[in-house]
């Protein structure tokens, strides 16, 4: 009888790796983990006298999660950036009540989890030496006014079976912060781009007021032309997106593809004209970026 080659498994080890004493409020403190294993995720569990903590308490908590992979920031997003960005991604499979988890995740979200995408997730060998680990950090941000009502958080670790690697490919969810105090058209073309950085995957504009209509030109070529926001929606909603609100989401990787993005390696100029049918004041451009390697 022939014996046929059965693949490996992809499936997810989760791991609890402790208990992480929360900051007192306007404080920050590191949970440092140990791992040469492929990291997919961490969900930090909160509870608040035993339950999982509620949305509102987790957010009126938290303020800032910051993520650093051999002191390389790889991830920058307030608890309310997460928590809305993972229910912009899955909410198409039913809205989910957070029940005390904070997911941190670095395998995208758009991509079915698949032995060639499992190669975005975070290798924990370091690029120079394999024989040694990248040290892994996440960094948490108490709000100045935390009310203590969360009272415990456990560390779970996601990873996967696969053998130990380096970075390599990884996403990155970094910000950009910009002002613009009136009621008319803007043009980001400042946005700087690291020498690793090989494409974007997409922008969200964290604002409460919303872009009514968006060009964007990549290398002198025009890919969006004044585009109104009920289309961008509706393009949203073909990708199987659910749009937050406070968020202009103006997403790249429509085509839910791991080469749905776009190049930025021989990037020339990377120009975003939004006009505002009302002044957004300050706010922060969240982008997730693919990079390859640490540097």
């Amino acid at each position: 009888m022939e014996t046929k080659k059965v693949d490996r498994p992809l499936v997810l080890t989760i791991e609890r790796r402790g208990d992480f004493d929360l900051p007192a409020a306007g404080a920050s403190d590191n949970i440092q983990i140990d791992t040469a294993k492929n990291v997919h995720g961490v969900d930090l569990y909160l509870t608040a006298a035993g339950t999982g903590a509620t949305r509102a308490e987790i957010i009126a908590e938290i303020d800032k999660i910051k993520v650093w992979i051999a002191g390389v920031l790889v991830m920058d997003l307030t608890a309310t950036e997460i928590l809305d960005l993972y229910k912009f991604f899955n909410d198409k499979y039913g809205s989910f009540t957070v029940a005390g988890v904070l997911p941190l995740r670095f395998t995208p979200f758009m991509f079915p989890l698949t032995e060639n995408t499992q190669n975005y997730s975070i290798g924990m060998l370091n690029d120079v030496d394999p024989n040694r680990r990248n040290t892994f950090t996440i960094e948490v941000n108490m709000q100045a006014a935390a009310p203590g009502t969360v009272d415990a958080c456990q560390v779970h670790l996601l990873t996967d079976e696969f053998p130990k690697q380096t970075i390599g490919l990884h996403t990155r969810w970094l910000r950009y912060g910009s002002t613009w105090a009136t009621a008319d058209e803007q043009t980001l073309d400042k946005i700087p781009i690291d020498r690793n950085c090989l494409g974007v995957y997409g922008y969200h504009f964290h604002e409460a007021q919303v872009i009514s209509v968006l060009t964007y030109k990549l290398n002198d070529r025009i890919l969006v032309y004044r585009q109104p926001n009920d289309l961008l929606l509706h393009l949203l909603n073909d990708a199987g997106r659910t749009p937050q609100s406070g968020y202009t989401h103006f997403d790249r990787s429509l085509c839910n593809d791991p080469r749905a993005f776009d190049d930025l390696t021989r990037n020339i100029n990377r120009v975003i004209s939004a006009t505002w049918a009302v002044a957004p004041s300050g706010y922060d451009l969240l982008q997730q970026l693919l990079y390859n390697g640490l540097s």
